[in-house]
């Protein structure tokens, strides 16, 4: 599993591979000072870390082909602002306060496809939400993109989704002018940047 730290502070970078090094057996831990140009399994980032949250940079994170899955890796957030992640398309939000075994296997969670947030944060992600829904995704919609990322021909998913195949084709329709891709090629790569490929709740 692969992990980067998305920080402009050496001394947090350091600090941060410094705590991984201990589990090189289950993690790379790797820095970077803007949005990761290599593939990551799973960035941190602290969008609370300056005076005004960062979401600017947080979009980019979630939208880079490189950054498979997004945590917010931070200290005491504003409560007010704490909700809005889980809309905003993030896989976590942890704690700096975890101990180094703790912040591992989180991550390790992420990376398989679930959403961690540490119980020491006031959010609660609710039945209502699923990947992609942040983008504009109905919950059918990611349901049949998941399963497009997984290789299933249109037959199977119309299957799975218990619908016709002319319903299915809809959603498709709909799900790729709302991801703004147009091809299937095109959706897997967006789907698997968000997730889709592991939880889309079919």
């Amino acid at each position: 599993m692969r992990v980067t730290l998305v920080d402009d502070d050496a001394l947090v970078m350091a600090g941060f591979q410094a705590l991984l090094a201990p589990y090189a057996a289950r993690v790379e831990a790797t820095c970077s000072r803007g949005v990761p140009t290599e593939p990551t399994d799973v960035a941190l980032f602290d969008c609370f870390a300056a005076p005004e949250p960062g979401w600017a940079t947080l979009a980019r994170l979630r939208d880079t082909a490189a950054v498979a899955r997004l945590v917010v890796y931070t200290n005491d957030p504003p409560q007010a602002h704490v909700g809005a992640l889980t809309d905003f398309g993030v896989a976590g939000v942890l704690t700096k306060h975890a101990t180094a075994d703790e912040l591992v296997t989180a991550l390790e969670r992420v990376a398989r496809g679930e959403r961690v947030v540490d119980p020491a944060f006031p959010v609660e992600l609710g039945d209502d939400w699923w990947p992609g829904r942040a983008e504009g995704l109905t919950e059918r919609e990611a349901q049949a993109v998941t399963l497009i990322c997984r290789g299933l021909p249109n037959g199977t998913i119309a299957h799975e989704l218990n619908v016709s195949l002319n319903t299915l084709k809809s959603y498709i329709r709909s799900a790729y002018r709302t991801m703004g891709v147009a091809s299937r090629s095109e959706a897997v790569l967006w789907g698997v940047a968000r997730g889709l490929h592991v939880d889309g709740r079919p």
